[in-house]
């Protein structure tokens, strides 16, 4: 079941050798459930702390994170996968180990059933027997992304999960996976520098400056979206005009 995710003045502080720094200030933000929805902002501006907070990774100093149903009832203890920039794979198991990782609890003949499926998803065939090195860079980070759901998390976090790719295949991946977002209709939340990326993936975009929510914009162009299509240009615009006013 996907969880929608309410921020409530959130405050997370740092110990750096130039002084506290605060890159998330009494931060609120209501995500919805299944959509996907997308943060971008300049390097430093509190992204990934964000996510770590929502995670669990880092405690925040102040506020809280509530995570709720589609009844509008707290979920205590929701599913949250994490997708990493990098596949950060286990490169002495194989493909099909590593995907079994989220899932280790289950029956040998349901995890051999949940890798099949995953790996369908990202457009992957028979390679559960491989190992990380055999694949190429594409691949590794469709492995990732297959790990990221295997489990059917209610929330799916994303940090620039393909900012490591070349441009050709980045531009497939991200193809992909529009495709993949609207099948598994799950609440995504993703950070991403490319605002092109952020556009073309996402249901809303937050532009996140200096700790607050400075930009909240609604895509509203129906997905699975196409490479190249027009009607995204004016929110690309708007987007580029607010980072580099």
């Amino acid at each position: 079941m996907a969880s929608g995710i309410k921020i409530e003045n959130l405050k997370k502080s740092f110990n750096s050798a130039k002084g506290v720094i605060t890159p998330i200030d009494n931060f609120s933000l209501d995500i919805s459930a299944n959509e996907l929805t997308t943060v971008i902002g300049k390097s430093g501006c509190g992204k990934t702390t964000l996510l770590k907070l929502i995670s669990g990774i880092e405690k925040a100093d102040e506020g809280k994170v509530i995570f709720y149903d589609k009844d509008g009832q707290e979920i205590k203890e929701p599913r949250i996968s994490y997708v990493f920039q990098e596949a950060r794979l286990l490169p002495w198991k194989t493909v099909g180990q590593n995907l079994e990782l989220p899932i280790r609890h289950e029956e040998e003949t349901i995890r051999k059933k949940l890798v099949k499926e995953a790996l369908e998803l990202v457009c992957l065939g028979d390679i559960q027997d491989l190992y990380p090195s055999e694949l190429s860079g594409g691949m590794a980070q469709r492995v990732g992304l297959a790990r990221g759901v295997i489990s059917k998390p209610d929330i799916l976090l994303l940090d620039e999960p393909f900012s490591a790719l070349d441009f050709m295949t980045r531009t497939k991946l991200q193809s992909d996976f529009s495709r993949l977002q609207k099948e598994l209709s799950m609440t995504m939340l993703m950070i991403t520098h490319d605002i092109n990326e952020a556009v073309f993936l996402s249901h809303r975009v937050i532009y996140l400056n200096h700790g607050k929510a400075e930009k909240d914009l609604k895509i509203d162009v129906e997905t699975p979206r196409q490479i190249g299509d027009s009607r995204l240009l004016n929110y690309q615009n708007y987007l580029l005009h607010s980072v580099f006013k």
